[in-house]
């Protein structure tokens, strides 16, 4: 799988230690790059090297309500 991102991308990350993957989306700001989580009661984290992408999301289906 893909796993070079840009802005904007939904990428699929696993961080160390952790046995699940969950989807973020990349946000980058000024060179840093941020993870932020679709469940908005999360917060935006910034990425370092505990975090490992997957890969990229070419597209997603979901349901909205």
């Amino acid at each position: 799988p893909a796993t070079e991102y840009e802005h904007g991308d939904y990428v699929v990350v696993n961080k160390e230690g952790q046995k699940r993957t969950s989807l973020k989306q990349i946000l980058i700001d000024d060179g840093q790059v941020y993870l932020r989580p679709l469940n908005k009661d999360f917060q935006t984290q910034l990425m370092d090297n505990s975090y490992k992408v997957i890969g990229v999301v070419t597209q997603i289906r979901m349901d909205t309500r």
